[in-house]
């Protein structure tokens, strides 16, 4: 009893307590993704595996005759490149500022990327269908944020984030995707993806489904590992496809890679410009066909010809200039591994910041009605009520 009361007291002593981890990858060869585990890809905490979950993943990471090892680290790369996304998020100041919305206006992206690891840490402790419910919010929530980053800059204003903010009021996730992706060629196979993902995981899994997407259909009834639990991950391929899909064509500057100390120091712009690395796990996450029909479309936009311009005006720092800017105690031991620690800091605080909008909605809760909810459950006070409740 007493080893329960302390683990209680623990849980209860930390519920105003928060911890955040954040990385960055540096890998640049295809290859070279075996370096990189998916504990490190996603901030993971092994610590919350089971110890099935911890032998599936060594698996997969490490046994190069595993069947599926090529799939494994394709996702692995989609993985990156996901994570790089939050460095290409908009920057920009438009009217009506408040600063908390302001704040606040990635939260649709880090809320997904929660989402994301979620997904593994239920899949690989055996939570298949658990899992499988996560993929649509996951896209959802991508969308979210192509769709408002939009909005906001169409009307040049925080407004649309705030009122959304305000009473969580939005059009469905398919007109979003209509609105945000543009009215050209490009874009009409991504919406269609999006259509059909949408319709896809509804049926199997946002609803109830019909018994071929049943996950006990192999025979596992009582939640027993079987072979789904090693391979649960390949049903992330098709929505974490359609997401970066979206964001390739909506982010342009994925595509245009520059050397950022060189011209900023360690105090770049916020999502204008990505570094080398960064590109290359947009490139290794795309088949050779892909990639050129995406980087030929960036960079023959506006967007990308106002940014190299920009570029192109700032003087180059030399390596002592660049050094100046970088705020830490202890200098890395080359100007790249620079970049990527100050790259881990500025998004350890982007992502703090865009959290702070789901903090800041648990002070509005009205502790008062506690009371209300041991009645919920009664009939008799439904009978007695249901004829004055709003939907």
């Amino acid at each position: 009893m007493n080893r329960h009361k302390e683990i209680l007291d623990k849980i209860i002593a930390n519920r105003n307590e928060t911890s955040l981890v954040s990385s960055a990858s540096s890998v640049k060869n295809k290859d070279d993704i075996d370096k990189m585990s998916i504990f490190s890809i996603l901030s993971l905490n092994k610590n919350r595996f089971s110890e099935e979950g911890i032998a599936i993943i060594e698996t997969l990471e490490q046994d190069n005759e595993f069947p599926y090892q090529d799939l494994y680290k394709s996702l692995k790369w989609k993985l990156i490149c996901l994570t790089n996304i939050q460095d290409v998020l908009s920057g920009a100041i438009y009217d009506h500022v408040d600063k908390d919305v302001m704040g606040s206006r990635n939260y649709f992206f880090y809320e997904g990327l929660h989402l994301l690891r979620e997904y593994f840490y239920c899949g690989f402790n055996n939570y298949l269908s658990a899992a499988e419910h996560l993929l649509r919010t996951f896209v959802e929530f991508n969308i979210k944020q192509c769709y408002f980053e939009y909005v906001c800059e169409k009307q040049n204003s925080f407004i649309p984030l705030k009122e959304y903010f305000k009473n969580g009021v939005s059009i469905s996730a398919l007109k979003m995707s209509n609105k945000f992706l543009p009215q050209d060629e490009i874009s009409k196979p991504v919406k269609k993806r999006i259509q059909m993902l949408l319709k896809s995981l509804s049926n199997k899994s946002s609803h109830a489904y019909k018994p071929i997407d049943s996950i006990r259909g192999s025979g596992k009834l009582r939640h027993e590992y079987s072979v789904d639990t090693i391979v649960f991950w390949m049903n992330l391929n098709s929505s974490l496809t359609t997401v970066l899909w979206s964001y390739f064509i909506t982010k342009p500057a994925l595509f245009n890679p520059k050397d950022i100390p060189r011209k900023f120091g360690f105090s770049p712009p916020m999502g204008i410009f990505i570094s080398d690395f960064q590109y290359q796990a947009v490139v290794n996450s795309l088949s050779p066909e892909d990639l050129k029909i995406f980087k030929e479309y960036a960079m023959q936009t506006n967007e990308i010809k106002v940014f190299n311009k920009y570029y192109e005006n700032q003087k180059d720092l030399t390596d002592d200039e660049i050094w100046e800017t970088f705020n830490g105690e202890k200098l890395p031991e080359s100007i790249s591994d620079g970049y990527v620690v100050s790259l881990i800091k500025m998004r350890t605080m982007v992502e703090m910041l865009s959290s702070l909008c789901t903090f800041d909605a648990q002070k509005d809760i009205d502790e008062s009605l506690e009371p209300l909810l041991y009645k919920l459950s009664d009939y008799s006070w439904w009978k007695d009520n249901y004829l004055n409740l709003n939907n």
